[in-house]
Formats: structure tokens, C-alpha cells, sequence
């Protein structure tokens, strides 16, 4: 006699079934969705192919989403939805994504075990996938932490040697971009007011931001966070340094200034 069937996020299911769910939900929301609600479905597709387990899905389902996903690549404007919605487009019409924006630190364990639960939207899942592809003997760590039964509760970032900064956690706030040739992250905090604007760096060195109507508040290795002026709107023009290395980049802190 055969136990009952496990559904696919419980221990003990195949790592390539745990996807199921979520791809059929966001193949669900594609009716609804407007281009960048499409794009962010779409991203879905980096998962499993992540996992090896796209193929497996049925052509008709594969074939819906890579229609969407073209129409709504044309739309879209936002940098980072481009980059993931062209490598989901790569890996639906079978081949291996050029660029895949993955995230660049460690998840942390709460942060794979939301992925395992189908709890983070596409564009963050996609990310989380894209390190674990980059990084095939950290998949190990998925499973242990099933078996250790995990906890999903929030826990303090940890903080660099001799130093008081505690890091705000970047699920919290909404991530702006990233900008690979420094290796950093940028991510807006609205809550609590006033809003926030940090740095996370993939390497444990200095980083700083230069921009009109920000004030620097903590600085620790790989870590800035700085606070914005009120008046802040649309699109911030700034000038980052990690390390030796410096760049200028345009963050979008708050909605377009009406005309």
C-alpha cells in the first residue's frame, strides 16, 4: 500500500516538483497582467530551469508563457524586469540565458526557504535561482534545510567584526537595481519615514554614495545606508565607490513628478 502523496512543497518531494505551484499561478495571472505583471510571471520560467525541471512542463504551458513574455519584453521599461524577462525568453525557447541578473550575496536561509515555499514573487526568485545556479553545491543547503525544519522568522542580519551597524535587511525595502561592474545592490526603504536608501556590496569593503539631498547615517564593510531628503522624487542621480573602484548611476526613488 502506498502513503498519500506528498504535496510539493512537504519534505521528501522532489526538488524539481516544489516549483509546480507557483508556475501554474503565475501562468494564472498572465490574463490580468500588464507588461511588467507578465515580465515578473515570466521569471518563473529562471526557476525552473534552475532546477532542470522546465522541459518537464507541458509545451502548451511553456509555449503560453513565452508568447506573453515577448509581447510584454516590448512594453517594459524597467532595467531589471528586461534583463530577467530576456533570460526567462532564452531558457522557454531552450537555450542557456547569456545574462541572468542573480542576486549577488549568499541568500539567507530564510530567504531560501521562502523560495522553497513559493513566497517570493518572480523577479526576487528568479534572482535567488540564478545564485544557486552560479553556486550548484550550495543546492545541498535547500534540502538540509528542510530536513532541519527551518524557521521562516526574521532574524538579525549579522553585523562586520568591530562594528555596531546592525544591516536593515534587505527583503524589507524594494530593490532599485544592481550594478554589476561594482558588484552592488541598491535598495529603497520606505518605512519608517523618512525613507532610506542602502547599499549592499557583494565584498566586505568600504562603500560610499555621493548625491544631492542624501545624508550618510551608517557605513559598515559591504554596507551603506543613507537617509533622503523629502523632496526626492523620480529618478536620483548619485556617484558610488567600492573599494578603489567608482561609478555613476540613476536610481529611481519615488514616482515620476507629475507635470
Amino acid at each position: 500500500m502506498t502513503g498519500p502523496r506528498r504535496a510539493p512543497h512537504e519534505r521528501g518531494a522532489p526538488m524539481s516538483e516544489r516549483f509546480a505551484e507557483p508556475w501554474r499561478a503565475a501562468l494564472a495571472r498572465l490574463d490580468d497582467a500588464d507588461a511588467e505583471g507578465a515580465v515578473e510571471a515570466g521569471a518563473w520560467a529562471l526557476v525552473l530551469h534552475a532546477f532542470d525541471a522546465l522541459e518537464a512542463r507541458p509545451e502548451v504551458e511553456r509555449a503560453r508563457m513565452r508568447e506573453a513574455l515577448a509581447g510584454a519584453l516590448a512594453e517594459v521599461e524597467e532595467p531589471l524586469a528586461t534583463e530577467l524577462g530576456r533570460a526567462a525568453l532564452a531558457a522557454l525557447n531552450g537555450d542557456a540565458p547569456t545574462h541572468w541578473p542573480a542576486e549577488l550575496m549568499r541568500p539567507s536561509p530564510r530567504r531560501l526557504l521562502k523560495l522553497l515555499r513559493g513566497e517570493l514573487d518572480g523577479f526576487a526568485a528568479a534572482r535567488v535561482a540564478g545564485w544557486l545556479a552560479a553556486h550548484p553545491d550550495e543546492r545541498a543547503t535547500l534540502e538540509a534545510l528542510l530536513e532541519a525544519g527551518a524557521s521562516a522568522r526574521s532574524e538579525p542580519l549579522p553585523v562586520a567584526a568591530a562594528s555596531s551597524v546592525r544591516m536593515r535587511d534587505p527583503e524589507e525595502g524594494q530593490l532599485l537595481g544592481a550594478l554589476d561592474a561594482l558588484g552592488l545592490e541598491a535598495v529603497l526603504f520606505r518605512e519608517p519615514a523618512p525613507r532610506r536608501l542602502a547599499l549592499y556590496a557583494a565584498e566586505p569593503t568600504a562603500v560610499r554614495l555621493e548625491a544631492e539631498g542624501v545624508t550618510t547615517e551608517e557605513i559598515a564593510p559591504g554596507y551603506w545606508l543613507g537617509r533622503l531628503a523629502p523632496h526626492l522624487r523620480g529618478a536620483l542621480a548619485v556617484k558610488v565607490r567600492v573599494g578603489e573602484r567608482e561609478a555613476a548611476w540613476s536610481l529611481r526613488v519615488g514616482p515620476r513628478e507629475k507635470r
